[in-house]
């Protein structure tokens, strides 16, 4: 059994046993059990964390331009992607916007922060944009992985970069490889073209293990896409077959100039959920594949309303199925991120709702819960039977409507460190929480950067605001993304 599904159950001090769910408090954040006779605790508002007593203090802050996404650390580098969005047609009867017609997908690519001095960070290079490489313009990368890769046919560091295409049948759309060995002077080794038309390229994740290397993809709704019978917006009661191609592909990249589909997975075709359908409230859920991260040898798969699937993938061509998260009937479900914790018998995951409608909204009305997204804490000891213990939200995961200063209130990446676990939390920045045990969390510290506009006027035209979407730790120190405000650098006292 992989080293992060050990057998022998987790054991923790609970708290008492209660008969029902706490709920947030106007004074107070809850940590809220399952119903079924967890255990609960009221823990401190982390908006009542006033900034002269946060644990989180900035020790630097370097402008990198708008639509900045996540971030990677590896060595002394930061590699930061580049969100961008294809610019829908304007209403009928208004003038569309002037410029380039990509403006909100401007392809400026991964951004590469030397933090060999925390105090002064220097951008030293860029790549994968269109500048340098015109053959991928119109295309945005929502991440970047880096890893140190020692095969027989590299020796180096290379980095795996998702492309969304921005729309148009030529424009580029799957994973590039690249050579940062040095990266002031980067190599791109290979392009994977993965034609998507319905979501693209999502997290993927590269993995060096030995004498060999591995990405593995996040390609959403690609059953849906590669269907001969399936079709997004029709009815998915009509769907029969799965695609020819799976949400998440891997790719033996040992030679990462010759990248070589080994193996390929999808909750369709192996467990007969289709990546649409109806709940039991009669709501329409969507299970896609938005996130690949693999740790001891178990990829995590952040499934939206599939929850976090973990498969065994000791022998990369042939993944086996564990086990998945689940989401209650009230719930609205969306797993977007995840991180392990206590030895890999602990899951994190972050639920991210980011617009409130009929697929990935926060739910005002009818059956569901109202409320954004927010973090559950589950005991995978066994993986086949994922056991929640604990949740995480803030005093606005169910304030509707939220402060107008802002855009979403959900968590989106997490990081862990020891007992300490850190979310990035877009309009509300960053929160960090106690973790030691996981049944009990508490939030011991927040931080909020400075608002700052958007330059593309994609979000909010003319309107300052936060927006944290990455974060990473390098060192003693936490590298966090805000997506107009750029990169951060933050100390955290422990």
């Amino acid at each position: 059994m992989p080293r992060s599904s050990p057998s022998r159950p987790l054991r923790l001090r609970r708290g008492p046993l209660v008969s029902g769910v706490a709920m947030v408090a106007t004074a107070g954040l809850a940590a809220v059990l399952m119903p079924t006779g967890a255990t609960a605790t009221v823990l401190p508002v982390a908006g009542d964390v006033r900034p002269e007593r946060t644990s989180v203090s900035v020790v630097s802050n370097l402008k990198l331009g708008g639509f900045n996404a996540a971030v990677d650390v590896h060595g002394r580098y930061a590699y930061v992607s580049s969100f961008g969005q294809p610019l829908p047609p304007p209403p009928p009867g208004q003038t569309p916007l002037p410029g380039d017609p990509l403006r909100f997908c401007p392809t400026l690519g991964i951004k590469v922060v030397d933090l060999a001095d925390p105090r002064h960070p220097k951008l030293v290079g860029r790549f994968a944009n269109k500048a340098k490489e015109p053959d991928i313009a119109g295309t945005w990368n929502e991440t970047v992985a880096v890893q140190t890769v020692r095969t027989s046919s590299f020796r180096g560091t290379l980095a795996a970069v998702p492309f969304f295409s921005c729309g148009g049948p030529k424009t580029f759309e799957g994973f590039g490889l690249y050579d940062v060995s040095n990266p002031r002077r980067v190599k791109r080794l290979a392009l994977v073209r993965l034609p998507n038309p319905v979501f693209g390229m999502q997290v993927l994740t590269l993995e060096a293990r030995g004498n060999k290397a591995y990405v593995y993809t996040a390609s959403s709704m690609n059953e849906v896409a590669t269907s001969k019978d399936a079709q997004f917006g029709t009815d998915p009661k009509t769907w029969r077959t799965p695609g020819t191609q799976a949400d998440m592909m891997i790719f033996d990249v040992s030679k990462p100039k010759v990248p070589r589909k080994i193996s390929q997975w999808g909750a369709w075709k192996n467990l007969g959920l289709k990546p649409v359908r109806d709940d039991a409230n009669g709501i329409r859920r969507a299970g896609f594949v938005h996130t690949v991260r693999v740790e001891n040898k178990v990829a995590y798969l952040s499934y939206f309303d599939n929850g976090t699937v973990m498969l065994d993938v000791r022998n990369p061509a042939r993944p086996r199925y564990l086990g998945r998260t689940y989401f209650l009937k009230n719930e609205a479900g969306n797993a977007v991120f995840s991180a392990n914790a206590k030895g890999g018998r602990v899951l994190i995951e972050t639920d991210e709702h980011t617009q409130n409608d009929a697929l990935f909204g926060p739910y005002l009305t009818g059956p569901y819960e109202r409320a954004w997204g927010y973090t559950r804490l589950y005991d995978i000891s066994n993986p086949k039977k994922p056991k929640r213990i604990s949740r995480i939200e803030t005093p606005l995961t169910r304030q509707f409507p939220p402060p107008a200063d802002g855009i979403f209130y959900t968590p989106h990446w997490p990081r862990v460190q020891g007992d300490k676990l850190f979310l990035s939390y877009h309009s509300e920045g960053l929160v960090v929480a106690d973790i030691a045990n996981p049944y009990r969390p508490r939030i011991t510290g927040t931080w909020l950067p400075p608002k700052a506009v958007d330059p593309f006027g994609f979000f909010a035209p003319g309107k300052a605001f936060r927006y944290v979407w990455g974060l990473d730790l390098y060192r003693n120190y936490l590298v966090a993304i805000d997506i107009n405000g750029g990169l951060f650098v933050l100390k955290a006292r422990s």
